[in-house]
């Protein structure tokens, strides 16, 4: 990995970014816990970096099963807290009890601020080892789904989508009254996903009633043990980002591509009128004030880049006092085109664990600014990104309601937030990719509201 900054107050972290594979001490691990693996092979597939205060590390080691082994990596000053915490120690006696092992399935390396975990052992997610023990979870699920035990059996448990300290995706594989079915469970590391059965039921029954053609994954059960929500899977749904890559090269692609475009644009009116209780509101001076407790961070790292991202957002400051109150509707939060399966004329709406009350633009210049972002990062997919923002756009402007100038403010946020987001993940692109974003960003704003596309200069 290139371009690692130099952070005084972790010393080690250029070592624990190294090109050269994961450490040898993390592939040390895995062996001692039953893996064999190579560390020169694995890759890292997920980096959250606090600067000035720590980072989290996830390597991925390939597995003759099929079934990659993760190793987690936590570096922070106070890293021993961690180990040190009952909820953390009956976590790694779960984990050694579920991989038939004596040693302890972590290591601590304070010299180095550094604690590496084996999945599912995470100090932040004391509810994923229960939820990734098969035996533990099928009785768990299966009670609060009030089913007898002839009625389900767990399978299988397949880990999918893995962030540490944050969330994680598993996939559940069933036999119901004598028939295969899939559920997914999602782990957080607190319990913001309690109110989320029933939100997500309201939400569900609103849009098939508005006859949008949106629906969302059903929510079956909440099990607070394990801070883990449980969604029914859903079949006979393909994602929509192959689509996209498939339509640079494919006329017909394109076509049903356009369609779904249209789709996402309509039926962002519908669920904008959803009624949906207890969510936080967000508005323009909560988006710009998310970034006040790392930006001390940043400064002391990457002076100039603070620098710049300080004057974007002073100028989105700036811009929303000019502007006219914005109307605050349901909002996604993460409002993106690879947040939507596909099944047949339907699109299904995935991660609405950000649900809140936001600008009405706020969706829709996500929606753009995520394309902007795919097209620097993919530029073989410009073309591709260019019709999806004209056609989304063609279609949401026929919305009496919605302001162009909200729109580009909106969009313009978002991408100082990918800025943010892709120097914390530390890309190896990220000086080239933080300069064209924030370009963009001066773009959005100051240009024309109705403008799509990535400008070539950017």
């Amino acid at each position: 990995m290139h371009d690692v900054p130099v952070d005084p107050a972790l010393p080690a972290l250029r070592d624990l970014l190294s090109p050269e594979g994961a450490p040898d001490l993390a592939a040390e691990l895995a062996e001692r816990c039953g893996a064999r693996v190579h560390a020169e092979a694995a890759r890292v597939s997920y980096v959250r970096y606090r600067p000035t205060r720590g980072c989290d590390v996830l390597w991925t080691f390939p597995a003759a099963d099929g079934q990659p082994v993760w190793v987690a990596g936590k570096m922070a000053a106070d890293a021993a807290r961690f180990t040190a915490s009952s909820s953390f120690q009956r976590s790694a006696e779960k984990v050694k009890e579920a991989r038939g092992i004596e040693s302890a399935p972590y290591v601590l390396l304070a010299d180095r601020r550094l604690l590496l975990q084996i999945f599912p052992l995470d100090a932040r997610l004391p509810g994923l080892a229960l939820a990734a023990d098969s035996r533990w979870s099928g009785e768990a699920v299966r009670q609060r789904l009030a089913l007898s035990e002839d009625e389900w059996r767990l399978t299988e448990v397949v880990p999918l989508h893995y962030k540490p300290g944050r969330r994680c995706v598993l996939r559940y594989a069933v036999d119901r009254r004598g028939r295969p079915a899939r559920y997914f469970g999602k782990v957080f590391r607190d319990d913001r996903g309690a109110p989320m059965v029933e939100r997500l039921r309201a939400v569900r029954s609103q849009l098939l009633a508005s006859h949008a053609h949106w629906d969302v994954a059903v929510p079956a059960a909440y099990v607070p043990e394990a801070s883990m929500l449980v969604l029914e899977g859903l079949e006979a749904c393909d994602e929509l980002s192959p689509l996209v890559r498939k339509s640079v090269s494919d006329p017909k692609a394109r076509e049903t591509l356009r369609a779904y475009i249209v789709g996402a644009a309509e039926g962002l009116r519908a669920f904008q009128k959803l009624a949906v209780e207890g969510l936080e509101s967000v508005g323009p001076r909560d988006v710009l004030s998310q970034y006040d407790a790392e930006f001390e961070g940043i400064r002391h790292v990457a002076p100039s880049l603070a620098d710049a991202i300080r004057v974007q957002l002073q100028a989105l400051d700036e811009a929303a006092l000019r502007l006219p109150r914005e109307d605050l509707v349901v909002g996604h939060g993460a409002f993106r085109y690879n947040q939507f399966l596909v099944r047949e004329d339907t699109l299904i709406v995935l991660d609405l664990d950000a649900l809140q009350m936001a600008g009405r633009g706020a969706d829709a210049g996500e929606f753009l600014a995520y394309f902007d972002l795919v097209a620097l990062r993919r530029p073989h997919l410009r073309p591709a990104v260019r019709e999806c923002q004209q056609v989304f756009l063609g279609a949401l402007m026929q919305h009496p309601h919605v302001d162009p100038r909200w729109l580009a403010w909106h969009r313009a946020a978002s991408l100082v937030k990918w800025t943010h987001r892709t120097f914390l993940s530390l890309d190896t692109r990220w000086p080239e990719l933080t300069e064209r974003l924030l370009r963009l960003a001066e773009h959005a704003l100051g240009d024309s509201p109705a403008c799509t596309g990535v400008p070539e200069s950017c």
